[in-house]
C-alpha cells in the first residue's frame, strides 16, 4: 500500500502545527479523495515537501518560477504528470512541493475572521488538491472533476479537523 509523507520546514517563523498534523490531514485527503487519480501501484512512499516562508520569499518564488513579482499566500509545484505517465516500482516518488507564506497567511485569517491554524491547513489542502491534479480552469474555484469540486473537497476535509463558527 502507498504511504503519504509531509516533509515540513520552516525557513519563516517557529513551529505552528506539527509534521504529524499536516501528514494527518494529508491521510484524510488521500482517503476521502482516493489514489485513484495517481497510477501508483509499486510505488512504497509518496512524498510532499511543505514549506512555510515569509512574504519576500514567496516573492521571490513566484517571480523565478511564475513569473510573478509578487507573493503569494500559497504556491504549489507538482510532479503530478510523471506520475500519470505510470511509474511503477519504485520506492518513493516525490509529489510536489508547497510554500505557504505565513504573514500572507495570517493577514488573510485576521481578514476573515479564522483562526491562522485552520487558514494555513486550508491552503495546505487546496495545495495538495493541486498536486494530485485539481485545477482552476473553467468555472475558477469550484472547478469540477468526476463529479467532485475543489470546494466541496477542501471543506469535506477542513471540517475533519476544525468546527465552523
Amino acid at each position: 500500500m502507498t504511504k503519504l509523507e509531509v516533509e515540513v520546514r520552516y525557513l519563516y517563523g517557529g513551529p505552528i502545527k506539527s509534521a504529524k498534523f499536516f501528514n494527518s490531514v494529508a491521510e484524510a485527503l488521500i482517503k476521502a479523495e482516493g489514489l485513484k487519480r495517481i497510477k501508483v501501484k509499486g510505488i512504497g512512499r509518496l512524498l510532499v515537501s511543505l514549506v512555510f516562508v515569509s512574504k519576500e520569499q514567496s516573492r521571490i518564488i513566484n517571480k523565478v518560477w511564475r513569473h510573478k513579482n509578487k507573493p503569494a499566500k500559497v504556491l504549489s509545484f507538482s510532479f503530478f504528470e510523471k506520475a500519470m505517465r505510470g511509474i511503477s516500482r519504485i520506492k518513493e516518488f516525490h509529489l510536489g512541493e508547497i510554500f505557504i507564506a505565513i504573514p500572507k497567511t495570517k493577514k488573510s485569517s485576521l481578514f476573515k475572521s479564522k483562526e491562522l491554524e485552520r487558514e494555513l491547513t486550508h491552503y495546505f489542502v487546496h495545495a495538495m488538491l493541486h498536486l494530485l491534479g485539481y485545477d482552476h480552469e473553467g468555472t475558477g474555484r469550484s472547478f469540477e472533476r468526476d463529479g467532485v469540486t475543489m470546494d466541496k473537497l477542501e471543506r469535506k476535509i477542513l471540517g475533519k479537523f476544525f468546527k465552523e463558527k
